[in-house]
């Protein structure tokens, strides 16, 4: 972040706290727990109980317990989880913590996250949590890795170290936006490398991102930890994208 995007920050938050008005509608919240009013919380689009059982997204196909992209496509990970659909309210809140660097929003949604995993029989599993890097340009045109803040609010709940520097991200990619699935795993191949093997050796790892679309990052990340001797990886994003048969 430049000097002028950083004091320009510093004004808007000392002006307009983040966590002084809903981010939505703007309505002053007072002695409020969340960033958001009553009447826009219930307007994100939550992930509710029938989920596929192994992406977490809304959708499951009959009796499969999959939903359409599962049932078609394999993945590198074992399982994961996500709060809410990449649609409506739930887009925004990711242009939020990602264009607008809402960090306080970034950490909030990662308790959420930290408390949904809670429920989770494998969360026991868990050993060590890995957010998803950022290319070294990326977050310096960024200013910080909004993957890195989510992962914060999970760990605080779960009480699990993170790791932030084992995985790294040595191929500065094009943004994945509009791309179809192999497109995006063409861009994302050999994007990721270990730097610390015996930091993830043997380890169940938690993944941590803030948008999962095709799975095309989540599983190159899961290749590599898998390749270094992870023994099993996970995953918890904000949002999920819906099925895309490509």
């Amino acid at each position: 972040m430049s000097i002028y995007g950083s004091i320009k920050e510093m004004i808007r938050e000392g002006l307009f706290p983040s966590d002084g008005r809903c981010i939505f509608c703007k309505k002053l919240l007072l002695f409020e727990p969340n960033p958001f009013c009553d009447s826009c919380l219930e307007k994100i689009p939550w992930i509710g109980q029938k989920t596929c059982k192994k992406c977490g997204k809304e959708e499951v196909i009959e009796d499969t317990g999959l939903c359409t992209d599962c049932i078609h496509w394999e993945h590198q990970y074992e399982q994961g989880i996500t709060l809410f659909t990449y649609i409506g309210n739930g887009k925004k809140i990711i242009q939020e913590i990602k264009f607008d660097g809402n960090k306080k929003l970034a950490q909030w949604t990662g308790k959420k996250v930290g408390q949904k995993l809670k429920k989770q029989n494998w969360q026991q599993k868990i050993q060590t949590i890995v957010p998803v890097p950022l290319h070294e340009n990326r977050r310096r045109e960024r200013g910080f890795n909004q993957s890195e803040e989510i992962a914060k609010g999970i760990s605080s709940i779960l009480s699990i170290s993170m790791l932030k520097n084992s995985l790294i991200r040595v191929k500065d990619t094009p943004h994945q936006t509009g791309l179809m699935r192999n497109q995006r795993q063409e861009n994302i191949k050999k994007a990721f490398q270990i730097v610390d093997i015996e930091s993830v050796q043997d380890k169940k790892v938690l993944l941590v991102d803030d948008v999962y679309t095709t799975g095309a990052t989540i599983d190159s990340c899961a290749k590599t930890l898998k390749q270094a001797g992870a023994k099993q990886v996970y995953f918890a994003v904000l949002a999920i994208g819906k099925s895309r048969i490509e």
